[in-house]
């Protein structure tokens, strides 16, 4: 039976303008063996966490002065002690940089997205950003307060930066650390990832590599206590929101057919990947570590993913991007992923800057917006 809680909370799908990707890249750490479910001890991080002002910020199940929870091992990509979320977003967008130089002086504003906290606290990702690579940007924002859905949202905001001839750099990243969980058994794992595009305008003779058509956000928070709610209500819920939102997203084109269609999402592994599938009848492949969750970060993973597979197949691919996280946001994206990219340390880009990449226009007439009033089932 769907979650009741799921029905009584509707939300309202909006179009979009289409979003041009010009490059993409990825950056994910060696994976690292783990004996906790918590996030990696790093003894400078976090410490007023553990003083009485700090008891409302770290997990209710973690206690005063717990830094270890154990957990059989496990291996997860794993940034290096030192490295800060700022230096792994940073390494993504230098990534984009090398295999586009000629943007650099073309970036007008920078997003940037992340669910857990800077190991420093006082660090920002968006000014570091600026200070490395563009120090002519005139705006530079962090979003947060999303948990790990926050990327389409990020994707909205932008809309509103764009300007003709000009980009928008669009990052996100996380490190888990302790005392945040980073292994919920029979749920998740966190993995430490960041990645990074260039977004703007559709603009005659440009060149993306892919077009994301619309973007569908929710947030329904669950109904108790995360940490008191047990594992199988919890996963239930995750299924249920990410069907509810694919579904409202694709209410908006019916003319596509769910057979041309696939779904890339979150790493909450090939079960729930599967049971998602089979409930909206999409084929789905798996995202880099179908098995872990790449934090903030997931959904460009996705992107580049679905970009990927339209270079190795040579044809455009029109996927659904979903992402869902427990804090209760959630979210769909459909993307069309262009012929002509190519791939180079770990970024994607067109592969002549003077050509335009073969991309179709976007999909047939939509239902009105108005029309969308619900996430969940009546």
């Amino acid at each position: 039976m769907e979650n009741q809680h799921l029905q009584n909370k509707p939300n309202i799908a909006r179009e979009i303008s289409p979003i041009a990707i010009y490059a993409l890249a990825t950056h994910l750490p060696a994976s690292r063996p783990h004996n906790s479910l918590l996030g990696s001890l790093i003894r400078s991080a976090y410490n007023h966490l553990y003083q009485p002002a700090g008891n409302f910020s770290r997990p209710s199940i973690v206690r005063r002065g717990v830094t270890s929870l154990a957990s059989p091992v496990y291996e997860v990509p794993t940034a290096e002690d030192q490295e800060r979320t700022a230096d792994l977003a940073s390494l993504a967008v230098g990534k984009l940089l090398a295999a586009m130089p000629q943007s650099k002086d073309m970036v007008s504003a920078i997003l940037h997205n992340q669910c857990t906290l800077d190991q420093q606290i006082s660090g920002s990702g968006c000014l570091r950003i600026q200070d490395d690579h563009f120090d002519q940007a005139e705006l530079a924002m962090m979003i947060g307060q999303l948990g790990t859905a926050g990327i389409p949202t990020v994707f909205r905001l932008a809309l509103l930066s764009f300007k003709s001839g000009r980009l928008t750099c669009i990052s996100a990243c996380d490190k888990w650390i302790a005392p945040f969980v980073r292994r919920v058994p029979g749920m998740l794992i966190y993995g430490d990832a960041s990645a990074a595009c260039l977004a703007g305008k559709m603009e005659a003779g440009s060149v993306p590599i892919a077009v994301i058509e619309n973007i569908v956000t929710s947030c329904i928070p669950l109904p108790s206590d995360l940490w008191s709610m047990s594992i199988a209500i919890q996963r239930q819920y995750l299924l249920d929101h990410a069907k509810n939102v694919i579904d409202a997203l694709l209410s908006q084109h019916l003319d596509l057919r769910r057979d041309e269609l696939i779904l890339i999402g979150d790493g909450y592994g090939s079960d729930f990947a599967a049971e998602l599938s089979a409930s909206l009848c999409i084929a789905s492949v798996p995202n880099f570590c179908p098995d872990i969750h790449l934090s903030s970060a997931s959904p460009l993973f996705a992107l580049s993913k679905a970009i990927g597979l339209a270079a190795e197949r040579d044809q455009t691919q029109l996927s659904v991007i979903w992402t869902i996280s427990q804090s209760g946001h959630a979210a769909a994206m459909l993307l069309r992923a262009c012929v002509g990219a190519v791939e180079g340390n770990g970024c994607w880009r067109a592969s002549k800057n003077d050509q335009v990449v073969e991309c179709p226009p976007s999909t047939g007439p939509r239902v009105e917006a108005k029309q969308i009033r619900w996430l969940g089932l009546h």
